[in-house]
């Protein structure tokens, strides 16, 4: 999959390591809310991107849009009720698993790419239910919901016209004719500015 947004790369990669785990081999995935599960797409594990929220990065009113960027993602995992208890258990423990998967995971939460600053919210339910075109097959759902934060995404303007370098003459005497000014030896200078240029390695400040 291709991403250029933080939001959605950090639901792919939490996608991406999902599906690398051995408890999830049978499972089917998905990632479009909108897609209903199937009776033959059972066992299912869902991985949503949700919302994202965009807040002020300081006063929203100075200097380029600099906003604190929010982003919220949905997990479903969904099995076959034949037995609310067990059916229970196999739902807390796919959560157990893919929850220590992803926390103790330094390559998802110091991935440059993915820019996760902190695991700031999550919430979790059961929900029992029934599919199929006569909703006889009895499933179990796990719903878990993620809040991270994605820290600041600003946007810096776009200037076409650099200046890198004021060339200063001296005209006197002040007010002088021109003939009297070139009589005088005035003096020349250039002054080269100093940049904000991209780190060497190719980053810039757009995240913190």
């Amino acid at each position: 999959m291709t991403a250029s947004s933080y939001a959605m790369i950090v639901r792919n990669e939490i996608l991406a390591r999902a599906k690398s785990m051995p408890f999830f081999s049978t499972f089917k995935f998905g990632t479009n809310k909108a897609e209903q599960v199937q009776p033959e797409k059972i066992p299912f594990c869902g991985i949503y991107f949700i919302s994202e929220d965009l807040m002020p990065d300081g006063d929203a009113d100075t200097g380029e849009p600099r906003f604190h960027s929010s982003a919220l993602y949905g997990v479903s995992i969904v099995v076959q009720n034949n037995d609310g208890e067990a059916a229970e258990d196999k739902l807390d423990e796919a959560w157990t698993l893919l929850t220590d998967r992803l926390f103790r995971d330094p390559s998802l939460y110091l991935n440059p790419a993915a820019q996760i600053q902190a695991y700031v919210r999550g919430n979790r339910t059961h929900q029992f239910g029934s599919v199929g075109s006569d909703n006889s097959i009895p499933i179990a759902e796990c719903r878990f919901t993620l809040t991270c934060d994605l820290g600041v995404i600003d946007f810096p303007p776009v200037i076409n016209d650099v200046l890198n370098t004021i060339h200063v003459t001296t005209q006197f005497p002040s007010g002088g004719t021109p003939e009297e000014i070139a009589e005088i030896q005035q003096v020349q200078a250039e002054y080269d500015l100093p940049q904000n240029k991209e780190k060497e390695d190719g980053s810039s400040n757009s995240k913190e």
